[in-house]
């Protein structure tokens, strides 16, 4: 008797699906799960940048002729302030936070075109060494423990060139003068004296083995110290008007009255 009610009871139940007074729940499929976040940093040569912002098409036109002609590899257009062997990124990242919040914003100024030996300074752009410059490539130094008690500070000064590269490439001295040569003549004007302005530095994982940069990565971002501005600036356009003087008592009328009568006397 048990299978025959079953079965009674699975009928009834298939025809009130059909009839529309029973409906299937459907099974909602469960969120995927949150992707795993990335691993930290390893170990190795993390170099501090000064990166244009924002992106100057004039600039990635250059490199991109540049890469083009002579195959070289492609990398964001930067000043290297500094770098430095960490073992572990979570001490890189502190330094790299101190050294912000003690540096203002800072101007980067194209001095001229220029061309050397190495091969991550084969075609650059040669960058004004202004003070704030130079004190901030000191500063990194000191933050990212470069620095030593006997160290010539001045000839640290003298010896940083601040630079731009705009390709990373083996070349014969030919090839360098045509390279260069080239850059001069058909970007000269619009490169000479251009400035760029600093806001942010960037931390990089640089393996300098690593010719084709393929294994360059940028790991933080940091804003730099922003100016002090006076309290009236904070949220105002102009400074609030000076205060208006306040009115001189009147004199009494009784005493008024009576210096008429003594004047008319």
């Amino acid at each position: 008797m048990a299978p025959k009610k079953e079965k009674e009871s699975v009928r009834r139940e298939s025809e009130r699906r059909k009839s529309g007074e029973l409906e299937e729940e459907e099974e909602e499929e469960p969120p995927p799960p949150p992707p795993p976040p990335p691993p930290p940093p390893p170990a190795g040569l993390y170099s501090v940048w000064a990166e244009p912002m924002p992106y100057d098409p004039a600039l990635h036109l250059i490199m991109t002729q540049l890469k083009e002609q002579y195959e070289g590899p492609a990398f964001p257009p930067h000043v290297t302030i500094c770098g430095a062997y960490f073992s572990e990124w979570p001490d890189a990242e502190n330094k790299l936070k101190a050294l912000c919040e003690n540096t203002f914003p800072l101007t980067l100024k194209v001095k001229a075109v220029s061309s050397g030996e190495k091969y991550h300074q084969c075609v650059y752009l040669l960058m004004e060494k202004t003070d704030e410059l130079t004190d901030a490539h000191v500063r990194a130094l000191d933050c990212f423990g470069q620095l030593k008690e006997d160290s010539n500070i001045e000839e640290i000064r003298e010896n940083y060139m601040p630079h731009m590269s705009l390709l990373y490439c083996h070349m014969t001295d030919e090839e360098l003068d045509l390279a260069k040569a080239k850059v001069e003549a058909e970007h000269g004007k619009i490169l000479f004296e251009k400035q760029y302005q600093i806001t942010h530095l960037t931390v990089w994982l640089t393996d300098v083995a690593d010719e084709s940069c393929v294994s360059w990565r940028r790991c933080a971002e940091i804003p730099l110290k922003d100016w002090e501005k006076p309290v009236w600036a904070q949220g105002q356009e102009k400074p609030p008007p000076p205060p208006e003087p306040e009115p001189e008592p009147e004199e009494p009328q009784e005493e008024a009255g009576e210096k008429k009568k003594s004047v008319s006397k």
